[in-house]
């Protein structure tokens, strides 16, 4: 059994989790069948791949929570309920009979999990939706203020700024044409932008700005 243990099914990686645990190639036998236990016998399924049958025993939410050392085990019907709702998003594929029931555990493969996009989040903001990604990029998001004059009067606005990473902000380009009448805030504190790249192009309204990544900690959007 592994040594960690999840609480509970609100955990930010139990997405990626079952995505990694259901990959196609953890449910290939490495062993003769033979070997495997008789009550695992009729578990034994056979793909063809690249022209050749290969071996299979897929793997389900039970064996999930065994190995992963979930406790309580009762919580394994929202585990359930998380690889249908994946399985309707196309991310996993239920093997065999796809008439099971919520309360009978089906037995699930995928070939879709990617690790670069688990890292990012991509699977649980695809899951969640908005709410998902709304925490995982808002504190990556941040201020621009800028003043415009109207009618003789100076105008405060604000805009938006997206950190990229290495000091840099993309940002709309019309909002900084004017160096001197915008400013980048994080919280209440404003940030010295030392260069401002824009868009070459006429339609493409996007400028980067450039700030010392020193005076930035927080995450950047990849």
């Amino acid at each position: 059994m592994s040594q960690t243990v999840y609480q509970n099914i609100e955990d930010k990686k139990i997405v990626d989790l079952l995505l990694e645990f259901f990959l196609l190639q953890n449910a290939r036998l490495t062993i003769p069948s033979t070997e495997v236990p008789v009550r695992d016998q009729p578990r034994i399924k056979y793909l063809t791949i690249d022209g050749k049958p290969q071996k299979f025993i897929f793997k389900n939410v039970i064996e999930f929570i065994e190995e992963k050392g979930i406790e309580p085990s009762k919580d394994s019907l929202s585990y359930e309920g998380v690889c249908k709702r994946l399985v309707n998003e196309g991310l996993l594929i239920q093997m065999g009979n796809t008439q099971l029931t919520l309360f009978t555990p089906g037995e699930y493969s995928t070939i879709s999990y990617r690790e670069g996009i688990a890292e990012y989040g991509g699977y649980t903001m695809l899951l969640n939706g908005f709410r998902a990604v709304r925490e995982r990029f808002l504190q990556s998001v941040v201020q621009v203020e800028v003043e415009s004059d109207d009618s003789g009067e100076t105008v405060t606005s604000r805009g938006s700024a997206f950190y990229l990473g290495k000091g840099k902000f993309a940002t709309a380009k019309h909002v900084v044409m004017d160096p001197s009448r915008f400013r980048i805030l994080i919280g209440e504190q404003a940030v010295e932008i030392r260069k401002i790249v824009l868009s070459d192009e006429a339609k493409l309204d996007l400028a980067i700005l450039e700030a010392d990544e020193a005076d930035i900690s927080i995450p950047s959007i990849t």
